[in-house]
């Protein structure tokens, strides 16, 4: 025991000791810097490979669900314009592209459900710009046929106070917003 001590004592003894634990917690130090290097190279692979496409993927589902959403409101608030074959080849290859960008969003687990919630969406809004495309097909058709009976009624009834009446609540009857007003509107006739 006494020559523990006595080495203890000497001081190259101690330089030893002091290097090499110098040198245990370099290499402790490297060994967690090559483990965290090889970490952060597995989450740079994963960001590009994985995060980035389907944040991409993403981006272009969302900007495909916004024109199809400017398409309806194109739809409301131009009824009257002819571009109804270039709106439905809009809203055909919006799907397309929205379903492509979807595919890579559904193959990460933990966005696939909100993936299919906004594809089950996206195909209800096609649905609902089919409708209005439809209505608005279905309105163009019923105001051209109220104008050629507007004519008609113009050039067969005679003026008088009760033919005036009658169009003047036919011209109302266009307009009304539901069934309940058309209905009282046509027994005023």
């Amino acid at each position: 025991m006494r020559f523990l001590q006595d080495m203890w004592h000497q001081i190259g003894t101690r330089l030893y000791l002091a290097l090499g634990f110098a040198v245990l917690l370099t290499l402790v130090s490297s060994g967690v810097g090559v483990y965290y290097f090889e970490q952060s190279g597995d989450l740079n692979d994963q960001v590009r490979s994985e995060s980035v496409p389907v944040l991409e993927a993403s981006w272009v589902a969302a900007r495909e669900v916004e024109r199809l959403r400017v398409l309806g409101v194109g739809l409301l608030t131009e009824p009257d314009s002819g571009l109804v074959d270039t709106q439905a080849n809009s809203v055909t290859d919006s799907l397309g592209r929205l379903d492509d960008a979807l595919e890579r969003v559904i193959g990460v687990q933990t966005l696939a459900p909100g993936a299919l919630e906004v594809q089950g969406a996206a195909y209800e809004m096609a649905r609902i710009i089919d409708d209005l495309a439809l209505a608005r097909d279905a309105t163009s058709a019923a105001n051209g046929a109220a104008d050629d009976l507007w004519v008609r009624l113009n050039g067969l009834t005679p003026d008088s106070e009760q033919s005036d009446l009658a169009l003047s609540v036919l011209r109302q009857a266009l307009a009304a917003d539901d069934l309940v007003e058309l209905e009282r509107l046509l027994n005023q006739l």
